[in-house]
This record gives C-alpha cells, sequence and structure tokens, in this order.
C-alpha cells in the first residue's frame, strides 16, 4: 500500500469512526448483508481512538473561525489560534492514551515530554502574537488585505469559497494534523535515546525561534524609537540585516518548520516508518510556510529598495554558516555611493 492509499484510508476511516464516537450509535455489517446496530461508549471509544476527539475539536475550530471571520470581516482568526490549538490538541491525544493505558503515565516518557514541550511552544508564541498586537480588536495579518487584492477574489464567492475551505478547514485541519504524531508517543515508558535526540532538537529549535523573534522585536521596537537605538544600526533600511538575520532572513520560520519535524521524527521511530499519513501534517507545514514567507519576502521587496540586495548575500530559510552582514552592508553601501 504506498502513502496516498495509506491517506485515504486513515482519513476516511477517521471519518466513520467520528461519526459513530459523537452519535453514540454505530452500524454493523452483518452475515448476508444483514446490518446490526450498537451502542458505543464515548469513553471508551476516545481511549481506543484517541485523535477522534481531537479531530472534532478541529472540526469545531474550522467552523468557529470561519464564522467569525464573516462575521467580522476579518481573516486573522486562525492566526489567533495558530499558537493555542495545537497544545490542546496534544494534550487532548496524551490524556486519551494515558486512557488507554488504565489512566497511569510516567512524567519521563516521550508523550508527556513533547506535550510539555508544545506548551512551552504555545505559550512563547501566544506572547509573541500578544504583544505585536494580533489580539486587540480589528488586528489582522497585512498579508490577507493583499491577497484579498488578487483579481481572483474580487467576487465575493470566490472569497467566500477560499475563505471556507482554505482559511478556515485547512488552516485547522493543519494544526491537528501536526500534532497527530504525539498519539504514537508512549505514555508509560521512559525515554529512549532517539526520543532524547528529537526533544533536543525541538529545544534547540524552540530555543533559536525565541532568539529571532526577540532579536526582531528589539529591532523595530528601536526603530520606532521605543527603545533606545544601538549605534552603528541602519534603521532607515527598515529591516535587521545583523545577529541571527546575517545567517537567515527567516531564522524564525525555518525554526518553526524544524520544531513540528522533531514532532513527526520522534512519532515515526515508535511507529517503525518515514512512510506513515502522520506526516503529512509536518510536511504540509513546511510547503505552506515557504509559500508563505515567499508573500513576505515579494511585499518586503517592494516597501524596501535595499531589500533585493539582502536576498542577494542571505538564504531565505536554510541559514548559512557565515555571517552576510558585512557583506550585505557592503552591497548596500555601495549602491547608496552611485
Amino acid at each position: 500500500m504506498d502513502l496516498l492509499d495509506q491517506v485515504i484510508q486513515t482519513y476516511s476511516g477517521t471519518w466513520l469512526q467520528l461519526e459513530s464516537c459523537v452519535g453514540g450509535v454505530v452500524s454493523v455489517a452483518g452475515v448476508n448483508g444483514s446490518v446490526a446496530l450498537r451502542t458505543v461508549d464515548p469513553v471508551a471509544c476516545i481511549s481506543a481512538e484517541g485523535f477522534l476527539l481531537s479531530f472534532a475539536l478541529m472540526v469545531g475550530m474550522g467552523i468557529f473561525t470561519f464564522l467569525a471571520s464573516a462575521v467580522t470581516n476579518n481573516d486573522s482568526w486562525v492566526d489567533r489560534l495558530w499558537s493555542i490549538s495545537p497544545v490542546v490538541f496534544s494534550w487532548t491525544l496524551f490524556v486519551s492514551n494515558v486512557v488507554a493505558a488504565g489512566g497511569k503515565f510516567r512524567a519521563d516518557s516521550p508523550g508527556f515530554a513533547f506535550c510539555v514541550l508544545v506548551t512551552l511552544w504555545g505559550c512563547r508564541l501566544t506572547y509573541n502574537f500578544y504583544r505585536r498586537g494580533g489580539y486587540k480588536k480589528g488586528g489582522e495579518d497585512y498579508r490577507w488585505a493583499h491577497v484579498r487584492s488578487w483579481p481572483i477574489f474580487r467576487s465575493r464567492i470566490t472569497w467566500f469559497v477560499f475563505s471556507f475551505f482554505v482559511v478556515s478547514v485547512f488552516q485547522s485541519w493543519l494544526l491537528w494534523a501536526i500534532t497527530v504524531p504525539v498519539q504514537t508517543l508512549p505514555v508509560n515508558s521512559a525515554l529512549s535515546i532517539p526520543d532524547t535526540i528529537f526533544l533536543g532538537g525541538f529545544m534547540f529549535f524552540l530555543a533559536l525561534e525565541t532568539l529571532t523573534d526577540q532579536h526582531q522585536w528589539e529591532f523595530q521596537s528601536e526603530k520606532r524609537f521605543l527603545l533606545p537605538r544601538r549605534a552603528g544600526v541602519d534603521y532607515d533600511l527598515g529591516f535587521c540585516v545583523d545577529g541571527v538575520f546575517a545567517f537567515s532572513r527567516h531564522m524564525n520560520v525555518w525554526s518553526e518548520q524544524s520544531i513540528w519535524l522533531m514532532v513527526w521524527f520522534a512519532g515515526a521511530a515508535h511507529k517503525g516508518t518515514l512512510s506513515d499519513p502522520m506526516a503529512l501534517g509536518a510536511v504540509v507545514l513546511v510547503a505552506l510556510t515557504i509559500g508563505s514567507t515567499t508573500l513576505t519576502e515579494k511585499l518586503s521587496s517592494k516597501k524596501y529598495p535595499e531589500y533585493k540586495l539582502y536576498q542577494q548575500t542571505t538564504p531565505m530559510l536554510i541559514p548559512t554558516i557565515r555571517s552576510t552582514e558585512r557583506l550585505t552592508k557592503s552591497l548596500i553601501a555601495r549602491k547608496k555611493n552611485e
């Protein structure tokens, strides 16, 4: 069975099981086409298939964000839940695994350890989104206004369809899918060597993402005179080219991708294969963030004339080994002197 067949079987099966759990009754085909009905115990169902409850929460999230976007004419509702929902999904999967294991778990188990780290990830990202004004009334990612201006979305019907299926449903599914590997992580056995390696990778990329976001926050605050300006920094450029930004233009995005790849790798190590539907979330996240970062780059190059020079010297995502700060500043200075 190839990966596509596994994906279809997994998610079609999920829908059928979800219907059974939510409805409390399941149809079971009998001999000679006869059908028998039996009542399903919700607790037993959740214990047997931990992802069903989180899947139901994901469906509810998709519906809520779409309705909220339609009522408020604001497309950043998924953004507001981006750092919160994976934490909820992960703990839901963990708790259901604990129930299935008889209500017991170990604090040094992979399942618990990764859920703790996902919680730290969520708290940090939520705070960063908050201080940037993401939770303010009417706050919206500036890129949505640009996307709505595309000719294809001039029709309200087209945008309605895009808002429902892509902005709300797809992104809600993605935030659920990246946490699915948590289901495979043991809750009553100690960390193995691979677990420790992937946990270490998670912590490393979380620290790197934190450092990058803090550097960006300080630069933007200094640029707006909210913090004392540093000597030797050209704030007129409008963007940062020193520190971590001299190794990658979007180190935080690369770190975010890597964090969820660590979760996938950990789950795959326990399942014994990388060719599994649970890889879909991390892979799609990487593809989506590459697309969104490319859009950000396009807008930045229009806003800041020298940004194209920065693009020539510094990688967009995967960092270079050597700092490009001196080369970037040299090219910018040369252009200004022409």
